[in-house]
């Protein structure tokens, strides 16, 4: 699948500083994607899922041995700063606007006013990611549950179904980090 993803930092946030630290975490979401898909739960253990995971610096390599895949910068938009990106799992294209979703929730709730937006520019897909936003899902694995059997009418997810726990930890995680990054500038 090749997915493409708008991610749109305004105000405060069109800084390359926090772009930086924000676009490896949006990398490391789509190696991460990439391993499910490729259901590759050694790696998925040793870089995600341990109390002190295997740091993850630029010479790690997280992609599969089948062809090396990058996060492509498809298309730059004037203004703040608008990125529109190419993954190519479907767990990156779900879990990259989760991760949006949970920060935006933490930042409203801190009442910080930044713009970070993500999300697919696939129509049904951004559909069911706003129903999930609305909160007509629920939240946690339930949530995710109920959000990948709606989404198993257009998408192929039978895959993910058995990464529940990993998907919804790793998305917690980086929204976690994402938070701390913009809160520690803003």
């Amino acid at each position: 699948m090749d997915e493409k993803i708008k991610i749109y930092l305004g105000g405060e946030l069109a800084h390359l500083y926090e772009l930086g630290y924000i676009s490896t975490d949006l990398h490391q979401l789509a190696a991460f994607g990439e391993m499910v898909e490729e259901s590759r739960t050694a790696d998925i253990e040793r870089f995600f899922l341990k109390k002190r995971p295997t740091p993850i610096n630029r010479y790690t390599k997280l992609t599969g041995e089948k062809r090396p895949r990058r996060t492509e910068v498809l298309e730059v938009r004037p203004g703040s700063i608008e990125l529109i990106l190419g993954v190519s799992t479907l767990v990156a294209s779900i879990a990259m606007p989760l991760v949006a979703i949970r920060v935006n929730r933490e930042l409203q709730r801190r009442d910080v006013k930044v713009q970070f937006n993500i999300s697919p520019q696939d129509a049904r897909l951004k559909r069911a990611l706003d129903a999930y936003e609305a909160g007509t899902f629920g939240d946690g694995e339930d949530g995710l549950q109920l959000l990948f059997s709606a989404l198993s009418n257009d998408y192929d997810v039978t895959a993910l179904g058995p990464h529940l726990y990993e998907i919804e930890h790793v998305v917690d995680q980086y929204s976690r980090r994402i938070v701390r990054t913009i809160s520690k500038f803003h």
